[in-house]
């Protein structure tokens, strides 16, 4: 049990949450001038959902445009459309809403983590107050909190469907810590934040949806005995199927093709700078289980950034062969949320070899399995970014709630010291990794000059200077096509 000396602990996560999204706002106010935005893409997107349209104007869309059938589209989905509902009620359809849209997202994604956290606390047998209050510390500002907080209309996207999955996890966690708790509100929020993820980034939809869909798999099979036990589960799929719908609908409207998302094809203006990608989809596809191991060197311990011995960096041909785009600034999970993943890993420890210490195992298994969807998808994309971190966070987080439940620990207050040095370490990697995020060129990174190393074109573009000097083709040819801005 917690010791009562101290802060109460009603107020522990309220004090957390609201300083941690100071924070955010503090870190959200800096101007960075470099960043297209497209801001209002989704204001257009939602007036022209109401009148019936899908299709948006192209000087609205630019370059991000997918052209099909004569027409310009976007690939988003129109969940951050439909939040902007308020701004046609009140007349403000005009304004550019982007970052205090990123600000909501982060509250809500802070709010679940941190109840996450708390909650799995309260089940572990753990080192005492202090390195508690240290971890929860280093959830509200390090890493996920803190680090991807550049606004544009992509990063809009990613943080809500990482403020969705926030959510989803939140009860998935209580479902499999909590066994005895009534399971169909919980699996119908979970259901719902699925769905609303699936309108907003499909990446992020298709890990809820997995996990969820083994999740009650597992519940009817337990419940095949008793067709009253299946009243838990019916609810949820019924509203996954209807968001299964909806998102089909848009993009038949959208593509003629209810599965189709992210149709690359049709993407005339990228064709364009990046003439190699017809010949990339063509042999490779926008996913290939090729592009595995290199994705997780990106993701995990990028020395991509390196340079060989001829002075190239590192698999630069397994970049120009594979992938549309590798992007800057290098980044590693085990130097932004040091924390998060060793208790990542604890949490896999416990699943598979010590599942006593999980109130429901086996369920935790599938639902981890099905989150891992999200990181799966962007290990086999086509392009490779710093938001893209995102996906990976569901799963991490997970586990990481997973394995400080398990937790059994005598009190050991020497613990307080090293835990701390992990959490400022995160925080500060991730703030210094939110400033290279803000000047970091999108775009192929070898598409820059880095003959002086990789932080050069971050340099630069902080300057006001443009550091792209020509899009490289896999042949070794260097185009003069427009990029940058």
């Amino acid at each position: 049990m917690t010791p009562k000396a101290g802060w109460p602990d009603r107020l522990q996560l309220p004090l957390l949450w609201a300083t941690g999204m100071a924070v955010v706002v503090l870190l959200m106010a800096r101007k960075i001038d470099s960043t297209p935005q497209y801001g209002l893409v989704f204001n257009e997107m939602l007036v022209r959902l109401l009148h019936g349209q899908f299709d948006l104007a192209p000087a609205t869309i630019g370059s991000e445009a997918f052209v099909h059938q004569g027409r310009a589209y976007a690939y988003f989905g129109i969940f951050c459309a439909l939040l902007r509902l308020p701004l046609l009620l009140t007349g403000l359809i005009g304004a550019d809403v982007t970052e205090a849209s990123m600000i909501l997202a982060a509250a809500l994604s802070l709010g679940a983590r941190l109840a996450a956290a708390s909650l799995a606390i309260s089940r572990a047998r753990g080192p005492g107050r202090e390195p508690r209050l240290i971890i929860l510390g280093a959830v509200a500002f390090g890493g996920e909190s803190l680090q991807y907080l550049r606004p544009s209309i992509y990063q809009e996207v990613c943080s809500w469907g990482a403020a969705l999955a926030s959510v989803f996890v939140l009860l998935a966690v209580r479902r499999i810590l909590e066994p005895d708790r009534k399971a169909g509100p919980l699996y119908a929020g979970m259901a719902l934040a699925a769905g609303l993820a699936l309108l907003c980034r499909v990446s992020f939809g298709l890990g809820l949806y997995a996990a969820l869909g083994l999740m009650l798999c597992v519940e009817a099979w337990r419940s095949r005995a008793r067709l009253l036990g299946l009243r838990a589960v019916a609810p949820a799929a019924l509203v996954l199927a209807l968001f299964v719908a909806l998102a089909g609908g848009v993009n038949a409207a959208r593509w003629n093709d209810p599965l189709a998302f992210v149709p690359l094809q049709y993407q005339v203006a990228q064709r364009q700078v990046d003439p190699d990608r017809v010949f990339r989809l063509a042999h490779y596809g926008a996913a290939n289980l090729m592009r595995a191991p290199y994705a997780l060197q990106y993701y995990f311990a990028p020395i991509w950034v390196l340079r060989d011995g001829s002075g190239q960096l590192l698999f630069r041909q397994t970049q120009l062969d594979l992938f549309d785009s590798v992007e800057l600034p290098p980044s590693s999970f085990f130097l932004s949320d040091p924390i998060v993943c060793l208790l990542a890993g604890m949490g896999l420890w416990a699943l598979a070899r010590r599942p006593a210490r999980v109130p429901d195992a086996v369920l935790g298994r599938w639902a981890l399995a099905g989150l891992a969807c999200s990181a799966g998808v962007m290990l086999l994309a086509i392009s490779l970014t710093y938001r893209y971190r995102m996906d990976f966070y569901p799963s991490l987080d997970f586990a990481a709630w997973i394995g400080l439940a398990a937790l059994r620990l005598k009190p050991a207050p020497q613990l307080a010291r090293p835990v701390l040095y992990m959490g400022v370490a995160g925080a500060a990697v991730s703030l210094i990794s939110l400033i290279l995020y803000d000047y970091a060129p999108f775009g192929p990174a070898l598409d820059l000059d880095m003959r002086h190393g990789w932080t050069t074109p971050i340099i630069e573009t902080a300057q006001g200077r443009n550091p792209y000097i020509g899009h490289l083709m896999p042949d070794g040819r260097r185009l003069n096509v427009p990029r940058g801005g």
